[in-house]
């Protein structure tokens, strides 16, 4: 079982970081690598950095699976979800919220769907391409509402974007 202090992760308090907003606590963390299985990171209201750089590429299927309520999901996930890496950044053990950046190779081809929860994502490399043939490029923003279904997205050349719910994706 993960200790709650991070230690167990190579997290580490950081002192002088300064709170952000009206009431902001006063223990903050840093992240050094993956963020802890099971931590209350957002029910904690606890701010939270992530160096993706020391966070390495797991397929969805391993980086999710490893999280508390994810398992299930992943199972009811999309092929193409098989086709996809993650690098969790930050994860909400009780509403199942997440943000990670994703990777998508070239030529993967996602079909219409829907998610249980709001979904948004910003391109940062690459591009998709949707059924009516509009690109969404670097720097364009989606946000998809829980239920409206997205898609269906070609990935012509391989691309990576940021992604973020505020519960389960499946």
């Amino acid at each position: 079982m993960a200790r709650s202090d991070g230690a167990a992760f190579g997290c580490r308090q950081v002192s002088g970081v300064a709170g952000l907003g009206v009431g902001a606590p006063q223990a903050n963390i840093r992240l050094e690598g993956i963020l802890p299985l099971g931590w209350r990171i957002m029910a904690r209201k606890r701010i939270v950095v992530a160096d993706p750089e020391k966070i390495e590429w797991e397929t969805v299927e391993r980086a999710l699976g490893r999280l508390a309520g994810w398992r299930e999901a992943v199972a009811r996930a999309p092929e193409v979800v098989k086709k996809a890496w993650f690098k969790v950044l930050s994860y909400d053990e009780e509403t199942g919220a997440l943000a990670a950046l994703g990777k998508l190779g070239e030529g993967v081809h996602e079909s219409r769907h829907a998610h249980p929860s709001d979904c948004g994502f910003m391109i940062l490399e690459g591009r998709l391409v949707d059924e009516k043939r509009n690109e969404i490029k670097k720097g364009m923003y989606v946000l998809v509402p829980a239920g409206v279904e997205e898609g269906a997205y070609d990935v012509p050349e391989g691309c990576v974007l940021f992604v973020h719910s505020n519960g389960p994706l499946w």
